[in-house]
């Protein structure tokens, strides 16, 4: 299970409400289908003989067209994950200007 799908679970089933129990249900078989779904990926991916096409095909390099845009979104990825405020906070300003009081 996900962090954030067992923390959403764990949210729901301590309000108590019929409704959200219920919905914590239907995630939890939600989690149980995407883990065997993940898992015969991992499956195919690392321990499924190598295609003949792969084995014979010649790869060229990647060119910058392709390669700037992994490179942007790897340093999103990165700034985002170790300094989330830097991104959140504006969008919490945004929030609270347009809605006071949350």
């Amino acid at each position: 299970m996900f962090w954030s799908e067992f923390l959403i679970v764990l949210s729901s089933l301590q309000t108590k409400s019929l409704l959200l129990t219920g919905a914590a249900i239907v995630m939890l078989f939600n989690v149980a289908f995407s883990i065997g779904y993940y898992f015969r990926i991992i499956r195919v991916v690392a321990f499924n003989k190598q295609s003949d096409y792969l084995a014979t095909a010649r790869f060229k390099p990647r060119s910058a067209v392709m390669l700037v845009p992994c490179v942007v979104l790897l340093a999103l990825s990165l700034i985002t994950g170790f300094f989330p405020d830097t991104f959140y906070q504006p969008i919490l300003n945004g929030v609270h200007a347009l809605f006071p009081g949350t």
